[in-house]
């Protein structure tokens, strides 16, 4: 089986021990709406969405010099559901 890509790209990916203000604008410079992050060993531990940093407000702004990993676990949603519900 063959896999065709419409054009080649090289792999992008985000480090997690770098800066985050490294990456900040890099999803929206190569078109995508997230992007890997990976660990010294190359495995993969996150992703890094241009949501993420779009949302962050500017009184959290000097977080962007936490590294990707930090950045991630301080700012990253999770679903929390409303008291009055259930959930999903």
């Amino acid at each position: 089986m063959s896999l065709w890509l419409r054009s080649p790209r090289s792999l992008m990916f985000v480090l997690e021990h770098r800066a985050a203000c490294a990456y900040a604008d890099r999803p929206s410079q190569e078109g995508v709406a997230a992007m890997p992050v990976v660990d010294g060993q190359g495995r993969l531990v996150a992703t890094l969405s241009s949501g993420m940093l779009r949302g962050l407000r500017p009184e959290h702004a000097s977080d962007l010099s936490l590294p990707v990993g930090e950045f991630i676990k301080k700012h990253s949603v999770r679903y929390t559901p409303a008291p009055d519900r259930q959930g999903p």
